[in-house]
């Protein structure tokens, strides 16, 4: 039986050794529709040479249109500052995936940028610096993070909200594609598949985490995470694995919400984004345990 590959275009969709930017050429290529005028009403791009701006994204599914989000993205296609080799003060690198890019929601409701303005108010922090992206999994938080220190060097913290197990790599229609599954749940009908798809990613999932914290330790890169998958918290808990760099996330029942929102009093957007990602309330507890977590390792000034 023949296993190989034979073409190695096959190759190119893993985006091994290279930043994966998803959709980002695909916006680009819209361009050859708007006369030229570095617009195209679409996804409504443009640009100014030095960043790419969008009012909705490929991957976006608006439920509120009402609801006016600006997306800026830096010339490689993060929402961040543009990455720069030479750091003038604390180097911070935030990774994850639409949770911490922040689909659906203006960059000042989402947890990371909420954090790097925190720790900016008592430290001299060189930039906001975001690998997050849509649909990644841990494959691509990893790999994007190898490439990340090899162009721009090693950040002095790395802050991680990592995603579901589920995500990773299929072959389908004779070219490698990118997939996840939403967290298992007792009202999906395939349950039992999702269980034995669950146990056999597990290990892969903690390898390439345990991989992920080796590099930083290795490097001196200070390395904190948790995720927003409240269902694995026990199963990282009970691997004892990630004892110096992991964290759990409460429970987003109505007496943690209220320690934010007294009375329960909501503002549009608060629970849920425009697109049913959560919302600002959300990502306010995220950036707050993150805050208590540096608090109790005694790290920066918080």
């Amino acid at each position: 039986m023949k296993w190989e590959i034979e073409k190695k275009e096959n190759f190119d969709s893993l985006r091994i050794k290279e930043f994966d930017q998803t959709w980002g050429p695909f916006v680009i290529d819209c361009q050859q529709y708007n006369n030229n005028n570095n617009k195209s009403s679409e996804y409504g791009y443009s640009t100014d040479g030095n960043f790419h701006y969008l009012s909705n994204l490929p991957v976006e599914e608006i439920i509120d249109k009402t609801v006016e989000v600006v997306y800026k993205y830096n010339k490689n296609w993060f929402r961040c500052d543009n990455f720069i080799k030479n750091h003038k003060g604390l180097h911070i690198l935030y990774a994850g995936c639409s949770n911490t890019e922040g689909v659906g929601s203006n960059i000042e409701d989402t947890w990371s940028h909420m954090l790097h303005l925190k720790l900016s108010e008592y430290n001299d922090i060189s930039g906001y610096f975001n690998l997050g992206k849509g649909g990644y999994g841990l494959h691509k938080i990893l790999n994007n993070f190898i490439v990340y220190i090899k162009e721009y060097g090693k950040p002095d913290y790395f802050f991680v909200l990592a995603p579901n197990v589920l995500r990773g790599w299929k072959w389908e229609n004779n070219a490698w594609m990118y997939a996840q599954k939403i967290p298992y749940d007792t009202k999906q009908d395939n349950l039992q598949e999702q269980i034995l798809d669950h146990r056999k990613e597990l290990p892969n999932w903690l390898t390439l985490m345990n991989a992920l914290e080796s590099i930083c330790h290795t490097n001196n890169i200070k390395f904190l995470w948790s995720t927003w998958d409240l269902n694995e918290i026990p199963n990282i808990l009970k691997s004892g694995l990630f004892n110096d760099s992991f964290f759990p996330l409460p429970e987003r029942t109505e007496s943690v919400i209220e320690g934010y929102r007294p009375g329960l009093k909501m503002n549009k957007g608060d629970l849920i984004a425009r697109d049913g990602h959560p919302g600002k309330v959300v990502h306010e507890i995220w950036s707050d345990y993150f805050i208590r977590a540096i608090k109790g390792r005694g790290w920066l000034n918080v």
